[in-house]
């Protein structure tokens, strides 16, 4: 039997510890395809896998976990039939934190090679454009992003360039600034008001019902940003939850909900198939110039994974999204 070929990878040996280790190349079954991946981005999630968890267990396997990435298709399985080697793909796994990857045919979507080396985190994009969807935001609504990571950010884009009046709500002066420049009507810090819903209506301008915005989206997953994000909804408002709430169990202000007799959307989906629609929907969005997901970003080569985890932990200044490079 010949030797396994061999690729570095990310391996979590417990927590708050991570290896770059040689370890066997994945073999594509024959309706997947091998990838070497260019790059792999870290989203909010992963810092539990960093922390650490009762349910999870150590060491993970090696990749994980790697659910952002794309790259170029190296090889093919016997039985595809669309993909061809070289193209430059995103695609749906957990194990991208390492030189390749294996992703089913099904589960790919084909980067515009006019987008050269830019930077698309395919998984994350996808997030954000089904957030927005699910969202039914349209022209002169009034808008409530409250987070503004990568995902609010990107949210706050799409619905500026939709025609809204967007406020962006963020703890961060930087992050706020980026919301700016993609179009962010206007903007206000999580911690500098008290009498925030009355703060925010008048920020946004004339026009807003006088108990709040037609959508607000909570993009950071935590219970605060949910609180927040349900004292600025509207009567018959969309309260949509884009954020990811891993870390268990959440409170509602129900009281509030009835009253205003809002709809309330988990904007997360598990259906594969949705998911490479919604990135290739992001992908011709940033070829079309209407996305632009670069200055949010900082790469990190792989064997500084360590770094790339605090910066995902600590959010020091200026950082956005961690992108690891292999």
């Amino acid at each position: 039997m010949p030797e396994p070929e061999l690729m570095r990878a990310v391996v979590l040996t417990e927590p708050r510890r991570a290896e770059v280790l040689e370890v066997e190349r994945p073999i594509p079954g024959p309706r997947h395809v091998l990838v070497r991946v260019k790059g792999c981005g870290l989203s909010a999630a992963s810092v539990q896998h960093w922390q650490g968890r009762p349910w999870l267990g150590y060491p993970m396997p090696a990749g994980v976990p790697g659910h952002e990435g794309w790259g170029r298709v190296e090889a093919l399985g016997s039985e595809v039939t669309q993909a061809r080697v070289g193209e430059r793909v995103g695609f749906l796994s957990n194990r991208s934190l390492a030189e390749y990857d294996i992703a089913e045919e099904s589960q790919l979507a084909r980067i515009p090679e006019s987008l050269g080396d830019r930077h698309v985190p395919a998984e994350a994009l996808a997030g954000a454009v089904g957030a927005f969807k699910r969202a039914d935001i349209r022209a002169g609504q009034s808008v409530a992003v409250v987070g503004i990571g990568f995902l609010g950010a990107l949210i706050t884009e799409l619905a500026a360039g939709a025609g809204a009046r967007v406020l962006a709500i963020s703890r961060r002066d930087e992050a706020l600034e980026h919301a700016r420049s993609l179009g962010a009507t206007a903007t206000l810090s999580l911690d500098a008001h008290a009498g925030l819903a009355l703060e925010a209506s008048r920020r946004i301008g004339e026009g807003i019902d006088r108990l709040g915005f037609e959508r607000v989206v909570e993009a950071a997953g935590l219970q605060r940003t949910l609180d927040v994000a349900s004292g600025l909804i509207g009567i018959h408002g969309r309260l949509v939850i884009a954020g990811f709430h891993g870390d268990g169990r959440r409170s509602v202000d129900m009281q509030t909900w009835n009253y205003r007799g809002i709809d309330v959307v988990s904007a997360h989906t598990r259906d594969p198939e949705l998911f490479v629609d919604n990135m290739r929907a992001a992908l011709g969005a940033i070829a079309r110039g209407e996305l632009h997901p670069d200055p949010l970003c900082t790469a990190f080569p792989l064997d500084r994974i360590t770094d790339a985890f605090d910066c995902l932990e600590s959010r020091p200044s200026g950082f956005i999204k961690a992108i690891l490079k292999p």
